[in-house]
């Protein structure tokens, strides 16, 4: 039978150590110099007896080829290729629901400065029936549901309504209780809405930029006046309440090579288990707006400071990490591990199969509980062969069906390089 080294890639480990990914499994292994010599030898598929007969019959090379074979960095036939076009086909866990476009706020880089004469607001009847059409997606796991605008507390009227029809479902045996999120900038709080999310657990994340001096540049309101006094008082009414808070980041670019020290002025003044930091896109196209490697490495240094705190980080570099701690391939870009996603559905009711967009193009009429949508993606032949392929699930339908192009070259180059900033930085992760 002969062998031959599965796909694979060297990264510098911690040290001098060399670390061995395997494209195919996603196995992090360190390899001593006399495996990583070995394997140069099966570069092309060859039989035990040929290598050992070139290595003059040494035993103890053969018993360094079992390792091989027991560590899967050597296989008897190469693991399938990937296809060039692939069918997404999404399982919904979560509905993202935009209540409004509209917002309290001005915020220099948000849409709703770019499009204020556009912004729709999603009418009663339809949100009633969004939340009906979703019950289905319930029945036999939980599903979330995650209050979206805009600002959603100019509409919380809606959210109580929404929660009012879900409750109703869950007494009435039709879904699993959901779990119930939201982001909001938290300048409109009041304490009948503290006592709302109290009763019913609203998981509460909130949009903070930075310290005082950074994030009141960014996120103002619309007489220029900055938010952070405000939001970060609300902030701690809530945490006094109990109520399990957070809060998302999303760097400038104008500020990137400060988001470490706007990290750490954030987990300086916001008590929470978890935060997250958002990836920049833009509005238009969801193209990332951030150098992807330079973004890869901030990601895993933030982490590393989150956990001198004690908190847990959400971002971009999440789903690649998951799937390389369960050794599971990513199905699809979109999803976190497996098929599944969070959907959002727009102000008129549809709903787009992608969190962060409810273009019409990526948009589909609610049906029942299994409701699927084929989306095509196609990968180019440099995906093919790309180390990173499964670990990214592939190019993004919806920058490919809004933008007309195939690649985003800084999600390209974002995953191919947070590889390496892992193996490079494992004591950070093997704790996680």
């Amino acid at each position: 039978m002969k062998l031959i080294a599965v796909p694979h890639q060297f990264y510098g480990g911690e040290g001098e150590s060399l670390i061995h990914f395997n494209e195919d499994t996603l196995a992090l292994t360190e390899l001593d110099p006399i495996h990583r010599e070995l394997l140069g030898d099966f570069a092309e598929a060859r039989t035990v007896d040929e290598v050992l007969a070139a290595r003059e019959g040494d035993e103890e090379i053969a018993e360094v080829i079992d390792e091989l074979v027991e560590l899967e960095v050597v296989a008897a036939q190469m693991p399938a290729p990937p296809v060039a076009v692939f069918k997404l086909r999404p399982n919904v866990r979560a509905f993202r629901i935009v209540l409004t476009e509209k917002c309290s706020l001005r915020c220099a880089e948000c849409f709703v400065v770019k499009h204020a004469d556009k912004l729709r607001v999603m009418a009663p009847e339809t949100l009633e029936k969004v939340i009906w059409a979703t019950i289905p997606y319930g029945a036999k796991r939980r599903v979330t549901y995650h209050f979206f605008g805009g600002e959603p507390l100019l509409r919380f009227d809606y959210i109580k309504r929404a929660v009012e029809i879900a409750e109703e479902a869950v007494a009435n045996g039709d879904i699993v209780r959901p779990l119930y999120t939201m982001t909001t900038n938290l300048t409109l709080l009041t304490d009948e809405i503290i006592s709302f999310f109290k009763e019913h657990d609203v998981k509460v994340g909130v949009s903070v930029d930075g310290p005082e001096e950074i994030n009141d540049q960014l996120r103002i309101y619309a007489n220029g006046r900055g938010t952070f006094k405000t939001v970060h008082a609300n902030y701690m009414r809530l945490v006094e309440a109990g109520i399990d808070a957070h809060v998302l980041i999303t760097p400038n670019p104008d500020f990137l090579d400060e988001l470490p020290y706007i990290f750490n002025s954030v987990l300086d003044a916001f008590p929470m288990k978890t935060v997250t930091v958002n990836t920049p896109l833009h509005f238009d196209t969801v193209q990332w707006t951030v150098p992807g490697a330079e973004y890869a490495k901030l990601l895993v240094q933030l982490t590393g400071m989150a956990r001198e705190y004690g908190v847990s980080v959400d971002s971009a570099a999440s789903p690649p990490l998951a799937a390389l701690a369960g050794n599971m391939k990513r199905e699809g870009p979109c999803a976190l591990v497996c098929d599944t996603v969070m959907a959002s559905v727009g102000p008129d009711g549809s709903m787009s199969y992608c969190s962060q967009k409810w273009h019409p193009f990526l948009t589909t009429p609610f049906g029942g509980g299994e409701t699927t949508l084929q989306t095509p993606i196609h990968r180019e032949d440099e995906c093919l062969t790309c180390s990173a392929r499964n670990i990214c699930g592939g190019p993004c339908p919806a920058y490919q069906r809004i933008a007309s192009a195939t690649l985003d070259r800084n999600k390209c180059a974002f995953m191919r390089s947070l590889l390496k900033e892992v193996t490079e930085n494992l004591a950070i992760f093997e704790s996680l």
